[in-house]
């Protein structure tokens, strides 16, 4: 049986190619199978310290595979496995080439950032099949844009090109197709710049502030910052706080 996720490893960076081109990449069970097997071999890792999903340039993902009976279970399925993606302790990168729409473009909200190539195709869609999305489109889509940018693109059922998506903000950064994969995994890297500890700390406190309310947040980042300050050793604690007290020192 063909696996429907191919992994790849590029130094620190891990590549998570989704397999089914004949089908566009769309997502069945067998798919979320491997994607949370995968997510949580790649968590224990302590050699990979940052994280690239694809497909290819025809498509990232076209969403749920209609053409397969549904699963009874499917729903919970997929949220188990995005939200374990969103949880994921390293830095996630979307490289997103073709077509991402419904639930792939689902998919690529889960990860931390997103990049896509100049072909690329990308919007929820689930409008016109009389569908919402029930993997989290309606929720992040405002989280990331803003409620009127989202009602735009749900309402409407829109497709952008690559460009129109970076307008809004659905993207950071758009690439030629052909270097797409290679500009991921560079800017995966760059999120590796602090220790496991910060990078994982720092994600969650952010993750808090979009959830909590503004005293309960901050109260969230002071302990993360607490639990990185223990992982550190103490060489590297009294360097921050001589670098601080320097900052602090200089003139205006």
């Amino acid at each position: 049986m063909t696996a429907t996720l191919l992994i790849e490893t590029h130094g620190e960076v891990a590549l998570l190619r989704l397999n089914r081109p004949q089908r566009r990449n769309a997502i069945n069970g067998a798919l979320l199978d491997e994607l949370t097997a995968a997510l949580a071999r790649l968590e224990a890792d302590p050699a990979v310290r940052a994280l690239v999903v694809t497909g290819n340039e025809q498509a990232f993902s076209a969403g749920q595979d209609l053409k397969e009976p549904e699963p009874v279970d499917f729903v919970e399925r997929i949220n188990a496995a995005f939200n374990r993606l969103e949880d994921f302790p390293k830095p996630t990168v979307a490289a997103i080439g073709g077509w991402c729409i419904a639930g792939g473009l689902e998919l690529a909200l889960t990860c931390d950032a997103r990049i896509a190539g100049d072909g690329a195709k990308i919007g929820d869609w689930h409008a016109r099949i009389n569908s919402i999305g029930g993997a989290g489109a309606t929720v992040r889509l405002v989280r990331l844009l803003g409620l009127a940018a989202a009602k735009e693109l749900v309402l409407s059922g829109a497709v952008l090109e690559a460009a129109a998506a970076q307008r809004i903000g659905l993207v950071s950064a758009v690439v030629p197709s052909a270097e797409l994969v290679v500009a991921a995994i560079e800017r995966a890297r760059g999120f590796c710049i602090g220790s496991p500890s910060t990078v994982s700390n720092a994600k969650r406190s952010m993750m808090a502030a979009a959830d909590l309310a503004l005293a309960d947040a901050l109260a969230f980042s002071l302990r993360a910052q607490a639990e990185v300050r223990a992982a550190q050793p103490a060489s590297v604690t009294e360097q921050f706080k001589e670098r601080r007290r320097d900052h602090r020192d200089k003139p205006e």
